[in-house]
């Protein structure tokens, strides 16, 4: 990176207003960053397209989010050969503190259902 990198730093409150999955394997909720960074990826993308007025070059755009975001793919010639230019992310996150929810169902939607194919019975927004 240039010469003029310097970390920003920002706190921010998250309050999720649908219910979101941020559990691991085995199934239990727990804050992890990996899923706040691919929301955060995502959402970037969306503001790149925005820029670009959707008139987006998928290369250029694909470049600018590896350098933000970090990539094991990025090349560049170096004395005539291509040579790797994988970084590391420059987006850290760190989350504070986790504290179980107190809703057992969503305001609303208590009586809607519907059958998943995973699941042996109807499910709706009961979070128990």
């Amino acid at each position: 990176m240039p010469g003029d990198f310097r970390w920003i730093h920002r706190k921010y409150t998250v309050e999720f207003l649908t219910p979101a999955f941020l559990g691991g394997a085995d199934q239990s909720g727990q804050w992890r960053t990996p899923p706040f960074k691919a929301l955060l990826r995502q959402w970037w993308r969306v503001a790149y397209a925005a820029r670009c007025k959707y008139q987006v070059d998928v290369q250029k755009m694909r470049e600018a989010e590896g350098r933000l975001f970090g990539n094991a793919w990025l090349t560049q010639r170096v004395n005539g050969r291509e040579e790797t230019a994988a970084s590391r992310s420059m987006v850290r996150l760190r989350l504070s503190s986790w504290a179980a929810g107190g809703r057992k169902t969503w305001q609303g939607l208590d009586s809607q259902r519907v059958q998943h194919p995973e699941v042996n019975q109807p499910v709706g927004p009961h979070l128990y």
